[in-house]
């Protein structure tokens, strides 16, 4: 056995691992809020800092001196993607059931092909044949391809649902970024094999994957830091912890409340009022405020502010849109659909598109589809 041996790096993604185990507690230990998408996420922190600590065993030859079972880790490599689809789903309140448990197979598969390989005694004659089928070029191979195929595939779809599943515009935007970062993974870990195979692989993209994944972990540590209802670890304030502990609104009845908040921001649209209080839209629904920020809170995973201005910027899309308002100047529309000023309305209505008022009605002008989630309902 090697000596084991640490530097710079190695150092560095033990690090990483640690950060993303204590992140998952606290994200697992708070119970407020969407607990199942809670715990999903926190499992999916472990997960990946499992992986980089056994990428660090590897370099480091730490793995050297650990049972050989110990291997089984490296197989965590099919469980990112499901994880994190399991956790869109329950992330935008859609049921999770044991069909979905189908997403794991391919992790329960591969341990089971592997568990000969720990735990029967290599001497045996059936089991160097079954080493000779494992290690071969042919099943080698194999596994290369699924686990790029798998990752890909999981990237795409990620991407896709992060846009048809979103009911927010937050929710949009974190989910969109995890499915970007996620891409970023895959396109490591299939670069790092074509290099392995085709003998250009060096010490310093030794680490790609690696880094890859600690930008997820460190992504979602900072998104807990920024907007802590996103991530689970909400404890007041916009969150949907102890500030609703004694509410008594059901889910039902909460649910049944966004609905009518929808079809009455839709039908009303007190939003074009440009100093909407909570008082005053509580007072137009003929519910209580307390009610009123729980069911905008917990049920639409956004602000007060965020909430209001995604429907101002709705209908300043429509206006930018509108062929008759082609001549009505932007700061004309920004008063329009509620603003003070210009500068908040450009800041918002990019944080909310991508592009500036003026990007977005020159695209619109050009015939281009917009699919911004601004564009599509707050609730579903």
């Amino acid at each position: 056995m090697q000596e084991v041996s640490f530097d710079n790096w190695t150092i560095l993604f033990a690090v990483v691992a640690i950060h993303g185990f204590v992140l998952s507690y606290f994200i697992l230990s708070n119970r407020n809020g969407n607990t199942a998408a809670n715990r999903l996420l926190g499992i999916l922190m472990i997960v990946y800092s499992v992986t980089i600590l056994y990428y660090v065993g590897y370099w480091t030859r730490v793995n050297q001196h650990l049972p050989r079972f110990v291997a089984v880790i490296f197989n965590t490599i099919y469980l990112l993607g499901p994880i994190l689809f399991l956790y869109f789903k329950a992330f935008t309140k859609k049921s999770l059931t044991k069909l979905d448990l189908i997403h794991l197979a391919p992790f329960a598969l591969i341990v089971l092909l592997e568990l000969p390989l720990y735990f029967v005694s290599r001497d045996n004659s059936l089991m160097a044949s079954y080493l000779a089928f494992y290690y071969g070029d042919i099943f080698a191979t194999t596994r290369v391809l699924l686990q790029c195929a798998l990752n890909v595939g999981y990237a795409i779809l990620l991407y896709k649902k992060s846009a048809a599943w979103a009911q927010s515009t937050t929710q949009a935007g974190f989910m969109k970024k995890l499915a970007l970062l996620f891409w970023g993974y895959a396109i490591s870990l299939c670069g790092y094999y074509a290099m392995v195979i085709t003998g250009t692989l060096k010490l310093e993209y030794d680490y790609m994957v690696c880094f890859a994944m600690s930008f997820f972990v460190y992504y979602v540590g900072y998104s807990g830091y920024t907007v802590p209802q996103l991530v689970g670890l909400q404890t007041n304030g916009n969150g949907n912890g102890t500030k609703y502990e004694k509410s008594g609104l059901t889910e039902s009845a909460a649910k049944h409340l966004a609905e009518k908040l929808v079809a009455y921001m839709e039908r009303e649209k007190p939003h074009i009022s440009n100093d909407l209080k909570l008082q005053e839209l509580a007072q137009g629904m003929a519910i209580s405020t307390h009610h009123l920020s729980q069911v905008i809170n917990e049920q639409l995973d956004q602000s007060y502010s965020d909430f209001i201005n995604s429907y101002r910027v709705m209908e300043a899309q429509r206006l930018l849109r509108n062929s008759d308002a082609l001549d009505m100047k932007i700061i004309h529309i920004a008063y329009e659909v509620g603003f003070n000023n210009k500068t908040s309305f450009n800041s918002t209505f990019k944080k909310h598109t991508g592009m500036s008022p003026s990007q977005y009605r020159q695209r619109y002008e050009f015939g281009m589809p917009s699919t911004s989630a601004t564009e599509r309902k707050v609730y579903s």
